[in-house]
């Protein structure tokens, strides 16, 4: 999994800022990789053989949580998809569509929170640039926006023709490095 290997400390600082907004954050110890990658890259069995492994982690906590957090645009639309990807498979059809009406983005649930933690103002003009597979795939965009909006003396400017893809396309900056 891509986000465990070279983002860690993303994960480690999703699960504080959600804990610092007063989230109690549980992770299954057999969380794996959601499958993503596979998919983008066009190898729907393996992706298909990693949601099964997925739903099987965390349907022993399903009933207990209020969300699936996702801090990564392209495995977030891939797991607001599972009901999908396994609508045919008569074993997980069924659970794969629960687990994927509790997955959302790291902005969606910190937009739906009342701030607890204090904002200490960073006084920068910044861009701010959707992900593509949150902006398109997911329809998330006004979210990260309100989230970065508390943050005071923070002025977030709009990029010029945002819509646009910036050229990742899911895994094409991991086969084309060079690019």
């Amino acid at each position: 999994c891509v986000q465990r290997v070279f983002f860690d400390d993303v994960n480690r600082a999703t699960a504080n800022v959600l804990v610092a907004e007063g989230c109690e954050v549980v992770i299954p110890q057999t969380q794996g990789c959601c499958g993503a990658l596979m998919l983008h890259a066009g190898s729907e069995d393996d992706a298909v053989g990693m949601a099964r492994r997925f739903v099987d982690a965390f349907e022993p906590c399903l009933a207990e949580i209020d969300a699936v957090v996702i801090n990564a645009a392209g495995c977030g639309s891939t797991l607001k998809d599972y009901g999908y990807l396994l609508r045919d498979d008569p074993e997980y059809a069924a659970r794969a569509a629960a687990l994927s009406a509790k997955c959302r983005d790291i902005s969606e649930v910190l937009a739906d929170l009342e701030p607890r933690a204090p904002r200490h103002p960073i006084p920068l003009r910044v861009a701010y640039h959707d992900a593509c597979h949150l902006q398109h795939a997911q329809a998330v965009s006004s979210e990260p926006r309100q989230v970065l909006s508390i943050i005071p003396e923070l002025e977030v400017c709009e990029v010029p023709e945002n819509g646009l893809c910036c050229g990742s396309a899911g895994i094409y900056n991991l086969v084309e490095p060079e690019t």
